[in-house]
């Protein structure tokens, strides 16, 4: 690897570094179960996501803000922007940043859905930007290394994880800066950005 393979490789490492010790601050870390999940093609290791959980369930955001209840899911104005992502069931809806379209990815299963970075996740480097995770009353998450907790809407958790590996090409700059770019800032508009449709 070159110099500015190391360099770029550095950098992406310290951006990954620096939004983890934002969030974990005050959030439990202990060792978390993690496994294998296709992302547009592409292994990727995230926390395992919880079971049972429909797939219709709601969504909403914030671990360090206190949780949003049912009477809070209309946002008047979406702080982040103006790209909307719909859930398969139209319960629950994300608003993401102008800046995101044509640039991301979804890949929505019955008890989470994953938000990536379509250039780093087709270069076989998975671009998972975050995840909100499902969780029934039974469940818990306290065992992920990077949350936030969103929203508890009717007997569910609604949780945002985000990465804790590299999840950019680091010896491609434009690929390094395009994945640093979306997840600028990203921890801090998350927790306002899930809603509920009803």
């Amino acid at each position: 690897m070159n110099r500015h393979g190391i360099l770029t490789a550095l950098l992406c490492l310290v951006l990954v570094v620096f939004l983890g010790a934002c969030t974990q601050i005050d959030t439990p870390v202990s060792s978390p179960a993690t496994d294998a999940q296709q992302v547009s093609g592409t292994d990727t290791q995230m926390p395992s996501a919880p079971t049972g959980t429909p797939a219709n369930a709601s969504a909403e955001s914030s671990a360090t803000p206190e949780p949003a209840t049912a009477d809070q899911t209309t946002p008047t104005e979406p702080t982040c922007g103006n790209e909307v992502w719909h859930s398969a069931d139209g319960s629950w809806y994300v608003v993401l940043p102008d800046s995101w379209a044509g640039l991301y990815g979804v890949d929505e299963r019955d008890t989470y859905v994953t938000f990536y970075d379509k250039a780093n996740a087709d270069a076989g480097y998975g671009g998972t930007l975050f995840t909100i995770g499902i969780y029934t009353e039974d469940e818990t998450y306290d065992y992920l290394p990077d949350y936030q907790l969103l929203a508890e809407h009717d007997g569910l958790s609604y949780v945002a994880m985000f990465p804790t590996d590299v999840q950019c090409n680091p010896e491609d700059t434009t690929l390094t800066n395009l994945h640093a770019s979306m997840i600028d800032g990203m921890q801090d508009w998350v927790p306002t950005c899930l809603h509920f449709a009803n």
